[in-house]
C-alpha cells in the first residue's frame, strides 16, 4: 500500500509541475497577427517559397565560406544574480 501511495505522489507531483510549464507564444501571437492582417499569410508564404528557392539554387563557392545567421537568444531569470553575462551567451555561440 505505501509503495502504490508513493507511485501515486510521484506522478501527481510530477505532472503539477509539468502543467506549470509556459512555451514561447511566438505561434500564438502569429495567429493573431494574422487574424487581424490577412494579407501576412500571403506574404509569409511567398516569403517561404522565395527562400525555398534561394537555398535549392545557391551552391557554396568553397568550403571557407563565412554565411552569417542571424541568432536570438532569449535568457529568462527572476532579476536576480542569476542572469548570465552577455560573454557566457558569445562564449556559447561559439562553441556551437
Amino acid at each position: 500500500m505505501r509503495l502504490v501511495l508513493l507511485f501515486f505522489t510521484l506522478i501527481t507531483g510530477l505532472t503539477s509541475y509539468a502543467q506549470s510549464y509556459k512555451p514561447c507564444g511566438t505561434d500564438v501571437m502569429m495567429k493573431m497577427a494574422i487574424q487581424n492582417e490577412p494579407s501576412l499569410a500571403k506574404n509569409l508564404e511567398l516569403f517561404r517559397l522565395y527562400t525555398d528557392s534561394v537555398a535549392q539554387n545557391s551552391e557554396l563557392k568553397n568550403n571557407t565560406e563565412i554565411r552569417l545567421i542571424p541568432v536570438v537568444i532569449h535568457v529568462m531569470h527572476t532579476g536576480g544574480s542569476n542572469n548570465i553575462s552577455d560573454e557566457q551567451i558569445h562564449d556559447a555561440l561559439r562553441i556551437i
